[in-house]
């Protein structure tokens, strides 16, 4: 990171096809992102995926839901954010997207605005945390352990 700065933040809409008929069953569309190994996509304390509770349908789309974090308002835009030592160097951030069980039907994650002042518009999520610079074997050992994890899908 430059001198000085010492947050990222980003814009994110995370939708799914999987809403509502798959709740709660083996199909779970997910989104997570990693700053130097630590998962910051969360909102309200639960995982960004499609059984979290605020869940939105969204009728005339191709997605069937969003994860809306205004209950219902209508802004399905959530702000992350994450902390790393000023100056630091050889951090790492991964946006993750996946689908377990299934390639049938397909989940998105919009993100807009990455940079290190925040983009506005969008409802805070995850928790404001301080991320260490990365060690290189315990970045690499969950890297393999995630894409371990996770089925791409193809479209044929």
């Amino acid at each position: 990171m430059a001198a000085g700065q010492d947050r990222v933040f980003f814009n994110v809409v995370f939708g799914t096809e999987e809403f509502a008929e798959f709740i709660g069953t083996e199909f779970i569309d997910a989104f997570g992102i990693y700053l130097n190994g630590v998962n910051i996509a969360g909102f309200a304390g639960l995982p960004v995926n499609v059984d979290h509770p605020n869940m939105s349908g969204i009728p005339g789309t191709e997605l069937d839901g969003v994860l809306d974090p205004t209950s219902g308002g209508g802004n399905p835009i959530m702000e992350f954010k994450g902390i790393v030592g000023a100056g630091s160097t050889g951090n790492t951030l991964t946006f993750i997207i996946a689908d377990s069980g299934d390639g049938a039907y397909d989940a998105t994650a919009y993100i807009e605005g990455l940079g290190s002042s925040s983009p506005g518009g969008g409802t805070p999520g995850g928790d404001e945390l301080t991320i260490s610079a990365p060690a290189s074997l315990s970045i690499f050992a969950i890297a393999l352990l995630a894409m371990s994890q996770i089925r791409r899908r193809r479209i044929i």
